[in-house]
């Protein structure tokens, strides 16, 4: 039989009025202080309960908050969805995700005046899926894993581009209304990494963007560091981080 948690969500808040964030260990000191009847036995149910009732929600492996903030749900056109659908059909046993340079507007405090639309393809299937777009449309301007060159000439001046590239192992994506696009956590990784073609978000928008979308939306940490580990460059963005003061010290330890 389930042990029951013998306080409120009121008491443990206001028990953790000075931390921001809290780890395991805090919760079990805390419980262990209320309740002479607290076993190790109920603790992980009693952190699934506070978490199911999005009382509690993970910053990082082990650390928590209060703070409830949305998941990050793009809008999907039906351009896109289209697009996806496509590839799909052709190459039904093939994983990529899609997402377009659009979605980070919201994020951002200038527009910029061209867009990108990503599609990140296991690598075997990275020219299949150039060819397949090409031959279906003469008209749209599609990169196969385009050069500093290829970007600085062509992509920087269209108002459209659709870029093909690998798509990291692991990489953190989800699945909306049956289409596959990256994470918030992946998204904010690859604007830091990939300098020459996001180069219309580097600078202080990119601060701007990440400060927004700590401020709006759940951020996982132990995802986006995994994620840019996968990309190598973990340190540094950890570095971005604290430099800019966008991310509290303690999450970061």
């Amino acid at each position: 039989m389930k042990e029951h948690v013998t306080t409120t969500i009121d008491e443990l808040k206001d028990f953790f009025k000075k931390k921001p964030v809290f780890t395991v260990n805090d919760l079990k000191e805390y419980y262990r202080e209320i309740d002479p009847r607290f076993k190790e036995t109920a603790f992980k149910w009693r952190i699934h309960d506070l978490k199911q009732k999005k009382l509690i929600r993970n910053v990082r492996r082990g650390v928590y908050t209060f703070e409830s903030r949305p998941l990050y749900q793009p809008v999907i056109s039906n351009r896109l969805k289209r697009k996806y659908n496509e590839i799909k059909k052709e190459l039904p046993y093939s994983e990529f995700c899609i997402w377009e340079t659009r979605w980070i507007n919201e994020l951002t405090i200038h527009q910029p005046g061209n867009f990108i639309t990503l599609i990140e393809v296991e690598k075997e299937a990275l020219q299949p899926v150039f060819y397949f777009l090409q031959n279906r449309s003469k008209r749209e301007n599609i990169f196969l894993k385009p050069s500093k060159k290829e970007i600085e000439q062509y992509i920087s001046a269209n108002a459209e581009s659709i870029v093909i590239r690998p798509l990291v192992t692991q990489a953190p994506t989800k699945e909306e209304n049956g289409v596959c696009i990256p994470k918030l956590e992946k998204i904010l990784v690859d604007l830091f990494v990939d300098k020459f073609l996001f180069i219309a978000y580097q600078g202080q928008e990119l601060m701007t963007i990440f400060e927004n979308a700590v401020n709006q939306f759940s951020i996982n940490l132990s995802t986006l560091f995994r994620y840019a580990n996968r990309r190598k460059k973990k340190d540094q963005v950890k570095k971005f981080l604290i430099k800019n003061n966008i991310i509290p010290l303690q999450l970061l330890e």
